[in-house]
Parts: structure tokens; sequence; C-alpha cells
């Protein structure tokens, strides 16, 4: 799961790969360029790899901001 995580965000932050991987999974994700726009692109490309639809109440910016919140969300929906 952490593995496609990063590798969404590497496409939609226009970062490699490997440089997500070296960092905190709790450092903000707006360090690398995350904003409310990208945010969605992550969002769509999260609901679509893991066949989920996160709730309206779940996209607040502070609720994927890191990986490890990410991760977290994910797995809410996929349990």
């Amino acid at each position: 799961m952490k593995d496609k995580i990063l590798q969404i965000l590497s496409e939609v932050l226009k970062v490699e790969e490997n440089e997500l991987m070296q960092f905190d999974e709790n450092v903000e994700l707006m360090y690398w360029g995350l904003d409310s726009l990208n945010a969605i692109e992550v969002i769509v490309m999260l609901e679509d790899s893991f066949n989920i639809s996160i709730d309206d109440e779940d996209l607040l910016i502070d609720n994927i901001n890191t990986v490890n919140k990410l991760i977290a969300l994910v797995e809410k929906y996929t349990k």
C-alpha cells in the first residue's frame, strides 16, 4: 500500500519516488508541493487505485498532508 501511495505522490508532485522514500513519513507533503489542487488529483488516484470512495468529510488537507495520514486514510476505506 505504501509503495502505491508513494508512486501516486511521485507522479502528481513530480518528485522522484526514491526521494520521497528518504524522508520521514510524517513530513508535510506541502514541502514537496502538495496544494489543494493536486491534493484532489491524489485523492482521485487513490480512489481509483484502491477501488475506494472517500467520504467528503475526510477530504480535508489536514487528513492527507503526510504519507502516514494517506496510509491511514486508505486503510480506513479498505477494511
